[in-house]
């Protein structure tokens, strides 16, 4: 991991990965995998009131790293905004070679309910791509896919999927059904069949 990125073990700040702030403290970091990791964390940045994203929080850490472009995927008629969370990023302020997209999916948020329910519905079930996959995390997964494939078919740019526990079960998900140029996934439960896992490792994945 990048020395400009501070390691916290509290555990204040593996129950809650956004409350001490201070994202990206060195800048967007060289690696690939460090602005993941970051971008992971930033993810769990939301309302003090409710679930929702802090968009305005967001856009402005984005911001300071250059990714001026960012769109919002959400579970929704859920109550206090619980759900599924996560935002696409992208860096277009460059040449085209240059441009690059994250998607960047909550983990499991400790008071939120609806996170709890997905990680313990630990039933297999049938997966498009073949092989079955543990219930939780597919139902998770389909509450914002709908929304979020469009978008994700419109990027013109390298991209990386990136989420930490619960975001990285479900990003590695939607890996299996559009292919980015990378998956970073930080600290992921177990969610597939051998036979599923076998088709993510034909994809460029980095599992920490």
């Amino acid at each position: 991991m990048s020395s400009s990125i501070p390691y916290s073990a509290t555990q204040d700040d593996l129950f809650y990965p956004s409350k001490r702030g201070n994202f990206f403290p060195g800048g967007r970091p060289k690696s690939e995998a460090a602005l993941c990791a970051e971008m992971s964390r930033l993810a769990y940045l939301r309302q003090e009131s409710n679930f929702a994203f802090d968009q305005v929080g967001v856009r402005d850490v984005l911001r300071r790293i250059e990714f001026s472009d960012c769109e919002f995927f959400e579970s929704k008629g859920k109550p206090d905004e619980e759900g599924i969370h996560c935002f696409l990023a992208q860096h277009l302020d460059s040449p085209k070679d240059e441009r690059l997209a994250v998607l960047a999916f909550r983990g499991t948020d400790k008071d939120d309910p609806s996170d709890v329910a997905y990680d313990e519905n630990f039933k297999l079930e049938p997966w498009q791509k073949g092989g079955k996959v543990h219930s939780g995390f597919a139902h998770a997964f389909a509450e914002i896919w709908k929304d979020l494939d469009p978008p994700l078919r419109r990027v013109d740019c390298k991209v990386l999927f990136t989420g930490h526990s619960l975001g990285a079960a479900v990003a590695t998900l939607a890996a299996s059904l559009r292919r980015p140029n990378t998956l970073y996934t930080f600290g992921s439960p177990e969610w597939a069949t051998p036979i599923s896992k076998l088709l993510v490792e034909m994809l460029t994945a980095s599992t920490m």
